[in-house]
């Protein structure tokens, strides 16, 4: 690919979010909350993406040893829509508005010559995140909760830097949860959930800086998802 291309931004269709959503709807005509009130929640506040990632890089088809790709953190608002099954499970499904991460160089590809300006290129994306979590303590003033489920990562744009025509893939991964509420009065909790993804995706591009060489980077994620804010039980 030539120097003077533009760099191509991607935008993926966004189906798998409603699909989501419409699965997440249905589960909820198939479990009832025994207790008299609502079983619906509504959860908002801020949201913080800690990355946690390992990188393998190849460049024109052969390992750049010592390379790595560093992202840093993002923050955003995020929601969390629930439903009660009984007492103890809930089921949530959780988006938010799509951060934008940046990429940039580490390792070995600081020290190539000649050299890369640092910046891999720009990546919006947004997760969507669907979990059942067992409570402990349902009726109490505190009430931890452990639980599981899935996500599914969707690639929104993608603008390359040093990584012309940059390419970043959606991806599919699992979810460790954990988290507690406090009861503030009425319908009111406060609440403090923390997520960790289980995710891998794959980018791809050239390097116009050494000649236009391919590169491709399988890029382990693994970020902690922190959120916290209110709940609201309708």
């Amino acid at each position: 690919m030539k120097d003077c291309l533009p760099c191509k931004a991607k935008r993926k269709n966004a189906r798998p979010w409603v699909v989501g959503g419409i699965a997440f709807l249905g589960m909820s005509f198939f479990g009832g909350a025994s207790a008299q009130e609502s079983p619906w929640t509504l959860r908002a506040g801020p949201v913080g993406v800690f990355w946690d990632q390992s990188s393998q890089v190849t460049v024109a088809g052969s390992d750049v040893p010592g390379a790595q790709i560093n992202l840093n953190n993002n923050y955003t608002l995020g929601l969390d829509i629930g439903y009660d099954l009984s007492d103890r499970w809930t089921v949530h499904f959780a988006f938010g508005v799509p951060p934008k991460v940046k990429l940039t160089t580490g390792g070995t590809l600081n020290t190539m010559v000649p050299p890369l300006t640092g910046k891999l290129g720009d990546v919006r994306y947004g997760p969507a995140l669907l979990s059942a979590v067992y409570k402990f303590n349902p009726a109490g003033g505190f009430v931890p909760y452990v639980g599981a489920g899935v996500t599914y990562m969707h690639i929104f744009s993608s603008k390359g830097g040093d990584i012309q025509g940059l390419d970043v893939d959606d991806a599919w991964g699992g979810i460790l949860q954990a988290g507690f509420t406090v009861p503030l009065q009425d319908r009111w909790s406060f609440f403090f959930d923390a997520r960790k993804l289980l995710l891998k995706t794959k980018a791809s591009g050239t390097l116009p800086a050494l000649g236009g060489p391919p590169a491709s980077v399988s890029i382990r994620l693994n970020p902690l998802v922190v959120h916290t804010g209110l709940e609201y039980r309708f």
